[in-house]
């Protein structure tokens, strides 16, 4: 008899002096399916840290609660999810920021793109679950910027198991249309993730670098329509005496796929 199925991720989870805690929640709709609510929280101690070292949470039992309370807050008083409201004018590509790249076909309009499927990512970072969580990443960022409906990732790999494609690699366009077909959509999004918090020294200070690409692929013609990369530093918000600099990965990657999104018309 319910109405709603919460699907989460304990992403990260780091004790000690730094502690370090991701989590993710995604929310079905069980009558449709489709994604009702999406929370995607990254904290690390350290964030809390003011000036002469106050405020910094060192249990990372009070870092999970806070967590939880913040994963939380997109769901109403009784309970139930905050309706996404559906935002086409946001759907316009806008410029990539400073550390990126990107193009878009002519003729392509990013508010055509209503439901969209992402395909496993390729993984070239040192995070052997990099690929996983960017993606989870991306799915939350299209759900808040634009109530794009990201169709779910048991969904397609359902539709993959039933028509007994094994790997990827080897899909071609007839094939693709078809699996767009069985899971109602002609837009998937493919791409790599290349680093994922890999550590960058700059001078006597360590930072974590995120970066990745993507593209938009028009299942019924076979092209890629849009593309966009990008790659940031932990200090890339850096300001005077060091505060605002990103040492957790994770809050890193979330920025990288926000902005990877937006770009893209997100």
């Amino acid at each position: 008899g319910a109405e709603f199925v919460l699907a989460g991720t304990l992403v990260d989870y780091m004790a000690g002096l730094e502690p370090r805690v991701t989590l993710a929640l995604r929310v079905i709709d069980a009558r449709s399916g489709a994604r009702a609510g999406s929370s995607f929280v990254t904290l690390h101690g350290v964030d809390f840290e003011g000036l002469l070292g106050l405020g910094r949470i060192e249990d990372e039992s009070e870092l999970s609660e806070l967590a939880v309370e913040r994963l939380l807050e997109s769901f109403s008083p009784d309970g139930i999810p905050q309706p996404q409201p559906d935002r086409p004018e946001l759907r316009e590509r806008r410029s990539p920021p400073d550390d990126g790249w990107g193009f878009c076909s002519e003729g392509f309009d990013p508010r055509e793109v209503t439901q969209l499927a992402i395909l496993p990512l390729g993984n070239r970072s040192s995070d052997a679950d990099a690929s996983a969580v960017f993606s989870d990443m991306l799915g939350d960022a299209w759900f808040h910027s634009s109530g794009v409906r990201i169709i779910e990732s048991a969904e397609l790999r359902s539709a993959l198991v039933s028509m007994r494609v094994r790997s990827m690699e080897f899909v071609d366009r007839s094939l693709l249309a078809e699996i767009g077909r069985t899971v109602g959509t002609r837009w998937f999004a493919l791409g790599t993730v290349e680093r994922f918090g890999e550590v960058t020294f700059v001078g006597n200070q360590r930072f974590p670098e995120v970066e990745a690409t993507l593209q938009i692929l028009d299942a019924q013609t076979g092209q890629v329509v849009a593309a966009a990369g990008v790659r940031r530093r932990g200090d890339f918000s850096q300001g005077l005496l060091g505060l605002g600099a990103i040492a957790n990965p994770h809050e890193l990657a979330l920025h990288v796929a926000r902005e990877i999104v937006t770009a893209l018309g997100g």
